[in-house]
């Protein structure tokens, strides 16, 4: 009826590693990739990121998501996680490069003005790389301004165009008169095809499309166009001829 006893202990080792993740990244127009850093103070823990099975402490993303690292204590097989939340800001920002506009004969230069209700917003026009919201051109074209987020580095582009009305009145002179002992005087008769063009001559100052003149000489009809302030000139010869008749008186 004798017996003897023996005792076993048995121990538990059931110690979750240490996890963290020590960034919280947000995608953007520049910055496309992210690096997610997990880390842990459990000596000889092994990592892995879900869903992209990356057996390392870092993984790459490009996507906006949530990024699970799960890491294991290799001498008791306990797993602990946590979740990266990565975002994306990717908003392109507001651009408007304003009306088009029209250079003419009188107006040699407009103002492009650019806008964007963005914070912050960069600008930049090109051809003429001015890094306003506003830029002058001085020939016709396509113009385009860039506005750039300085939060995400996304840009948005808008065209302005400016066309060129340079189109010259049309001008003509009827007559070519010559100046006489009868004809002392002549009237000098300028016209034009182009509607509400203004009429000047030179040297009277006339603002008339005929004028009258007394004296030989060369005279100047200038024809403006007043949708587009374009000049067209031309010149008229007047000339004279008051050589008297030779006389000889026979007795």
């Amino acid at each position: 009826g004798c017996t003897s006893t023996s005792v076993v202990t048995i121990t538990q080792n059931t110690l979750q590693p240490n996890v963290g993740i020590s960034n919280q990244p947000t995608l953007t127009c520049t910055n496309i990739n992210a690096v997610l850093q997990g880390t842990s103070t459990t000596a000889g823990a092994t990592y892995n990121w879900l869903p992209q099975n990356v057996n390392t402490a870092t993984a790459t993303v490009n996507t906006a998501g949530n990024y699970t690292l799960v890491v294991t204590n290799p001498l008791n097989g306990c797993t602990s996680t946590s979740v990266a939340a990565v975002l994306q800001n990717t908003t392109v920002p507001n651009v408007s490069a304003g009306p088009n506009q029209t250079i003419t004969c009188a107006v040699s230069s407009v103002t492009l003005n650019g806008s964007s209700t963005t914070v912050g917003a960069t600008f930049t026009w090109t051809p003429q790389n001015v890094n306003t919201n506003t830029a002058v051109a001085t020939s016709a074209g396509n113009y385009t301004l860039t506005v750039t987020d300085p939060l995400n580095g996304c840009t948005n582009s808008s065209v302005a165009t400016v066309v060129q009305n340079g189109n010259l009145p049309n001008i003509s002179i009827a007559n070519q008169p010559t100046l006489t002992c009868i004809n002392i005087s002549a009237v000098l008769q300028g016209t034009s095809t182009t509607g509400g063009v203004t009429y000047n001559w030179q040297p009277q100052n006339v603002n008339t499309a005929s004028t009258t003149v007394n004296t030989a000489g060369n005279y100047t009809l200038t024809v403006t166009n007043p949708l587009n302030g374009c000049t067209s000139t031309s010149v008229v010869s007047v000339s004279k001829n008051t050589m008297q008749p030779q006389l000889t008186a026979v007795s």
